[in-house]
């Protein structure tokens, strides 16, 4: 049993860096992924998309959106089986929280939560 944790720095702009942490290799579906959003990014409204792939084992995704007040996050396998699609509210005033560390904790291929600045957001049903 092995751990995975990959620290992405810069993966594109807007975006200080994302962390895959998974406890098991031999488990995939179960960890945690984290983004820093750059304040300057969030501030545009416009969304933004952090991911990880490791193909075809693993995929997960998320998204701020700031002019929907949204974040969707997608987890799964990047060949698209067991697919977990789920989205929280951003709070109103996101802007004003300067760097943003959203962070998605999943288990058994399923998302089970998301916090933004370790403040846990409401998931959109």
């Amino acid at each position: 049993m092995g751990k995975v944790n990959f620290r992405q720095e810069s993966p594109q702009a807007g975006i200080k860096y994302s962390i895959i942490n998974i406890p098991d290799d031999s488990n995939l579906g179960t960890g945690s992924f984290t983004t820093v959003y750059e304040k300057a990014a969030v501030a545009k409204n416009e969304a933004i998309g952090s991911m990880m792939v490791n193909a075809p084992a693993f995929q997960i995704s998320v998204t701020i959106n700031p002019a929907t007040k949204e974040v969707p996050a997608l987890l799964g396998r990047a060949d698209g089986a067991n697919l977990n699609r789920k989205a929280f509210k951003l709070p109103v005033d996101l802007a004003s929280k300067g760097d943003c560390a959203v962070v998605v904790d999943f288990e058994d291929w399923t998302i089970k939560s998301m916090t933004l600045n370790d403040e846990p957001l409401e998931e959109i049903v």
